[in-house]
């Protein structure tokens, strides 16, 4: 209890790389390092801000951005830790009909403006303007290393749940 992975330890040697185990010691980094070897595999599961952490402290990452920091790059994938995109804990407002602004609802209440409500008259507009440049937006991110394909195939879902479900929620 209290511990927290440091590192991913990988198998030496071929091109493909496989974690084998992890080491670890006490969440405020003090005391002995201890070295956990997997039986069959390695599930990181670190959250939105330590997962890239995690693997760019393992090597996996940006040589650019490693090797001055002396970690030594196992897997070269310059787009871990970019473009990361939390989910905050920011509010947003917005008038309508019968919204009560200055109200006070459940604490555990989200709520998933539809674009028309975000964008009102301009809403056609911005569908227009996604449909026509999500391509180009997913070619400008493969710039930064990523596959220009999948990031275009992402983007698309991405547009199809804004666009074509108007951002209804999924979970009502």
């Amino acid at each position: 209890m209290n511990h927290q992975v440091t590192k991913i330890n990988w198998a030496s040697g071929g091109t493909k790389k496989t974690a084998t185990g992890v080491d670890f010691k006490q969440a405020d980094n003090s005391g002995q390092t201890y070295t956990v070897h997997a039986r069959r595999e390695v599930i990181l599961a670190a959250g939105a801000i330590m997962t890239p952490a995690l693997l760019q402290l393992s090597g996996v990452g940006d040589p650019a951005i490693l090797n001055p920091l002396g970690i030594q790059t196992v897997i070269n994938l310059p787009t871990v830790g970019k473009n990361l995109q939390e989910q905050t804990m920011t509010s947003l407002g917005a008038g309508g009909n019968g919204f009560d602004v200055g109200g006070q609802g459940p604490p555990d209440v989200i709520a998933f403006p539809n674009i028309n409500e975000l964008y009102g008259s301009e809403a056609q507009q911005a569908i227009d303007d996604i449909n026509a440049n999500y391509p180009t937006w997913a070619q400008q991110q493969a710039a930064h290393g990523a596959s220009a394909a999948a990031l275009t195939t992402i983007f698309g879902i991405q547009k199809d749940l804004i666009v074509n479900n108007k951002g209804r929620s999924f979970y009502s």
